[in-house]
């Protein structure tokens, strides 16, 4: 069981630290998604929105590393 958790950990982190660089790279993309979703249709995206995506990319990418390296750790102690 504590072998699946730190899995469990390592898998979350690398999983945080991908949406978070696809939030930062990929900005565009997903600001049109979610303007397609909660509005029915696409527009080219402001400053502010594309400074929140890549606010928002950074911070998760953080967190995934954090987690990440939180399981290594784990793996050695």
């Amino acid at each position: 069981m504590d072998l699946f958790m730190k899995l469990l950990l390592l898998l979350s982190g690398l999983f945080f630290v991908y949406v978070g660089t696809a939030f930062f790279f990929r900005w565009k993309t997903i600001i049109q998604w979610v303007q397609k979703r909660k509005f029915g249709r696409i527009a080219e995206p402001r400053k502010q929105e594309r400074l929140m995506a890549k606010i928002v990319g950074i911070l998760l990418a953080g967190i995934g590393l954090y987690y990440a390296a939180a399981a290594i750790v784990s793996f050695f102690v």
